[in-house]
């Protein structure tokens, strides 16, 4: 037996979020195949909601086309956003010469750069998104603005609450 209880709306609905959140369909497509393959185990955990759904999808991202980080990791959520934006062929200004400089990072939070990213992106048509994890842990993705109503409708299939990068949780 699979291992989730998932309705085949939620399923495509993450399909649908992997293929969103890819700049590269190739990578979207084995993206959706290792999801449907983690489905399919028979051991482990049954993944029975949404909120399980989205922590199966933040493996299968991480940093290749999602983040996650600690909440007080602002270096490597940095890091991540500008390997993110690199497959994408855009480039933050984080406002610093060095983003590793540790005067910067310790008057900075992850908050305060995911609203100077979310405002970097969305001017070059792009938007920066968060979940609520419900931890001490940021996580999100990126996607085209033209498809943000599409986004908030996976969030509403998935019953999870999804934000744009001006409204960290």
């Amino acid at each position: 037996m699979p291992a989730h209880n998932l309705s085949d709306e939620q399923i495509s609905a993450m399909d649908r979020l992997l293929e969103l959140s890819n700049p590269d369909p190739a990578v979207a497509q084995e993206q959706i195949a290792e999801l449907h393959a983690f489905l399919e185990e028979e051991e482990g955990e049954p993944v029975e909601d949404g909120g399980g759904l989205m922590w199966v999808f933040k493996d299968i991202t991480d940093w290749r086309t999602g983040f996650f980080v600690d909440w007080k990791d602002t270096e490597s959520f940095i890091d991540c956003l500008d390997t993110l934006c690199e497959t994408r062929g855009v480039k933050i200004d984080w406002g610093v010469a060095d983003t590793t400089d540790e005067e910067f990072l310790g008057n900075t939070s992850v908050p305060d750069m995911m609203q100077h990213a979310y405002a970097e992106l969305t001017a070059n048509g792009l938007t920066l998104w968060n979940w609520s994890t419900e931890s001490d842990c940021y996580s999100g993705w990126i996607s085209r603005s033209v498809d943000d109503a599409e986004v908030y409708g996976i969030s509403e299939q998935l019953q999870v609450d999804f934000r744009t990068g001006d409204a960290p949780f």
